[in-house]
């Protein structure tokens, strides 16, 4: 059965522009997840969306934020359902700084 890694790559990637500029972004991930941005793929939230339609991804997690995780990387379709159900989702409470020191935002002072 194809895992999360090998239906993004099929895919032929994640083009994670404009988000992913800044070296620093990407470097925050594991190097199982680094190989999957290229720069003439889909953009991240139509891969997202691809990946919750084919069942590896829930609607409420976040794509760039669950890539850090390298055995999120190793799921197969519908295994999410047997996670805990906020497991990849961007706590509600998070403010903009938050965003920020996760990777998840540029800083707008800098």
């Amino acid at each position: 059965m194809q895992n999360l890694r090998s239906f993004v790559l099929e895919m032929g990637g994640i083009n994670a522009q404009p988000w992913c500029e800044m070296r620093h972004h990407i470097n925050a991930y594991p190097i199982s997840a680094k190989t999957l941005f290229n720069n003439d793929a889909m953009t991240w939230d139509v891969v997202a969306m691809e990946l919750n339609s084919a069942g590896y991804i829930s609607e409420d997690e976040e794509l760039l934020f669950i890539l850090r995780d390298p055995e999120t990387l190793k799921r197969s379709p519908d295994q999410y359902d047997d996670m805990d159900p906020d497991y990849g989702s961007v706590p509600s409470d998070w403010t903009e700084e938050d965003f920020i020191v996760n990777g998840l935002m540029d800083d707008p002072n800098s």
